[in-house]
């Protein structure tokens, strides 16, 4: 399979299109299979429904993905850490005035690394390209994110890696540049629903890692309003089932 076609298996399987084809589909079954029909288009519209509560999101995460748990400085320093580093999260190029910025994912862990690495005063690398469906002309993540530290944070990023277009060459792609420094030994910032995954791909490189999560999915309550659909949990919930497929082919 082209790596190119992740894309468009994200914006296909990995979203709410199945199931709002599942009730196209449905309906157009009404003049031909009149109860089939009707039962493709309630099943459809409840799973659509499910997916987006908090609730389900929130019990999936913990059912399929490795939970993680906050990490303080301290905790970073006693372990010996060389190099923080810090995975790409997206970049938004539809700006009107044409200034490609980051996504509120990677602002959120570019944020997350620079804490932690003016609290410990281990230099940070940003690892990120310009991803399989960016045009030619768009910067890559590593750059927009070592422009948007300086501007809005006054941080200097000491390293940016700007080749990698996914998890997999993000690790490759580091391990090449910080063992020509030397290190092994890394604190990765990524949001904690990702960390499974990066945490595999790193170490199958060679690092040894020391997981620095944040974007953590809530509580596993179950109340009234995490019963109500939400965009977001919708989002979160095929998050996680791609996280999970993406880990299990990882695993092969």
């Amino acid at each position: 399979m082209f790596p190119e076609l992740k894309i468009y298996i994200n914006a296909i399987v990995f979203s709410p299109t199945l199931l709002l084809l599942g009730i196209v589909l449905g309906f157009w079954l009404f003049g031909k299979r009149f109860k089939f029909g009707k039962l493709v288009v309630i099943s459809s519209t409840a799973l659509l429904w499910i997916f987006a509560t908090p609730s389900f999101s929130n019990w999936l995460s913990h059912r399929l993905l490795t939970q993680y748990q906050p990490i303080t400085a301290e905790f970073i320093q006693t372990k010996g850490i060389e190099a923080i580093v810090v995975l790409g999260g997206g970049v938004d190029s539809g700006q009107p005035d044409g200034i490609q910025q980051l996504t509120p994912s990677a602002l959120d862990r570019l944020r997350h690394g620079i804490e932690l690495s003016r609290q410990t005063g281990i230099p940070m690398l940003i690892t990120g390209g310009k991803g399989w469906g960016a045009v030619t002309d768009s910067e890559s993540e590593a750059i927009i994110s070592k422009r948007v530290a300086l501007q809005a944070f006054q941080f200097e990023v000491k390293w940016t890696e700007s080749d990698s277009r996914d998890t997999r060459e993000n690790a490759t792609n580091s391990k090449q540049l910080l063992s020509n420094k030397g290190f092994n030994k890394i604190a990765l910032v990524t949001h904690s629903w990702h960390m499974p995954r990066s945490i595999k791909a790193f170490q199958n490189v060679g690092f040894e890692v020391t997981p620095a999560p944040m974007g953590f999915v809530s509580g596993n309550n179950w109340e009234l309003m995490t019963l109500i659909p939400q965009s977001s949990a919708l989002s979160s919930t095929f998050t996680i089932f791609r996280e999970f497929v993406a880990l299990s082919v990882q695993g092969q």
